[in-house]
């Protein structure tokens, strides 16, 4: 299995490391996608990261899901190629999970329309969203769609590789929550 995580300047590192981490342990391919030919790009954290292939290569086909990262909101916000693969990821039915700040992305791309959400972004961005539609929960699931709060990395890490079937046994699930102290998922 191939998760595509997108990863540009003054992004959220943390946010997908452990995702990133799990994955790999359970045999799944991580690939990063960069901006333009901006391959090299360092996060929120300071950590310099070297994209695998940039944006414009990626093959959705090639991918169950599509990552984005929260950071500094700014740098995607008017990328119509960002809007466009999530558009792309989303009509092909494929996973589009989004942590912090970056459901605001999905909301520009019109993949939230009518359905539940959450997110790390203030009331300043209330117009960006169908706000009544925000939930107050750390990880939100709505049809391919999983958003999470900043701080609930973890769980949105774990639940997107529940969703996905991403683990090389199913009773993996149990034992990286638990690992992790993270209890089980409950309704969204």
């Amino acid at each position: 299995m191939k998760l595509l995580v997108l990863v540009y300047e003054d992004f959220a590192e943390f946010e997908v490391t452990l995702l990133g981490f799990v994955a790999r342990q359970e045999g799944n391919d991580v690939v990063t996608a960069g901006l333009d030919d901006a391959m090299r790009v360092r996060g929120l954290g300071g950590l310099t990261v070297v994209a695998d292939i940039p944006l414009g290569a990626v093959k959705v086909e090639d991918y169950e899901a599509l990552v984005v990262p929260g950071g500094t909101p700014e740098i995607l916000i008017d990328r119509q190629d960002v809007g466009d693969l999530i558009r792309s990821f989303d009509r092909a039915g494929k996973i589009v999970a989004a942590i912090c700040m970056a459901p605001i992305h999905l909301a520009r791309a019109g993949v939230l329309a009518g359905r539940s959400f959450t997110t790390s972004a203030s009331q300043n961005w209330r117009g960006v969203f169908d706000w009544p539609r925000k939930l107050e929960r750390p990880v939100v699931t709505d049809g391919n769609i999983i958003t999470a709060q900043g701080p609930a990395f973890v769980e949105f890490s774990l639940t997107l590789m529940e969703r996905l079937g991403a683990y090389r046994q199913a009773e993996h699930a149990r034992l990286w929550r638990e690992e992790l102290s993270v209890q089980e998922p409950g309704p969204s």
